[in-house]
C-alpha cells in the first residue's frame, strides 16, 4: 500500500518469521511492484542497514513483543536519516486484556513513554486512543 501511494519510494519490510515473510512476498507479487518492495529476514534489534539509511521508519505492534525494545528503538533511530519521519504505534493495555491476551501483554501509555525516554530516539509527539498509543517524529 505504501509503495502504491508513494510511487517514487522503495519499501523494505523486515521480520524474523519465515511464514510472515512468505505471506508478505505473496502479497507483493500480486501487486506487481517489482524491485521497489522487498522483504528480508532480519532482527529489529540488529537491523542490517547503514546509519541514516531511511527517510521513513514505521513500527507497528512490535514494542510489546520484542525481548529488548530499547535496543530495537535505538536501531530504528540509527537507521533513520536526521530529517526522517518516524511512526510507532502499538496496542495500549486496558481492561480489555481480560478478553484479549495480546492487550494484556501490551504497555500502558506511561510505560511506553518511559521506555521511549530510555532509548536514543529523538523528541517526538505521543498521542493515544482507546486501543492504541502512537509516537511520531
Amino acid at each position: 500500500m505504501l509503495a502504491k501511494t508513494f510511487p517514487d519510494c522503495e519499501v523494505v519490510g523486515i521480520d524474523l518469521s519465515e511464514p510472515l515473510l512468505k505471506i508478505a512476498e505473496g502479497s507483493d507479487q500480486a501487486t506487481q511492484l517489482g524491485e521497489r518492495v522487498k522483504f528480508e529476514k532480519a532482527d529489529v534489534q540488529q537491523i542490517p542497514y547503514q546509519d541514516n539509511s531511511f527517510d521513513v521508519v514505521i513500527n507497528l505492534n512490535m514494542i510489546h513483543l520484542v525481548q529488548d525494545p530499547i535496543s530495537m528503538l535505538n536501531e530504528m533511530e540509527r537507521i533513520l536519516k536526521p530529517d526522517g519521519v518516524l511512526f510507532i504505534a502499538d496496542l495500549k493495555r486496558s481492561w480489555l486484556g481480560i478478553i484479549e491476551k495480546e492487550i494484556k501483554s501490551a504497555l500502558t501509555l506511561s510505560e511506553a513513554i518511559e521506555l521511549l525516554k530510555q532509548s536514543s530516539l529523538r523528541q517526538g509527539v505521543f498521542s493515544t486512543s482507546f486501543l492504541w498509543w502512537r509516537f511520531e517524529v
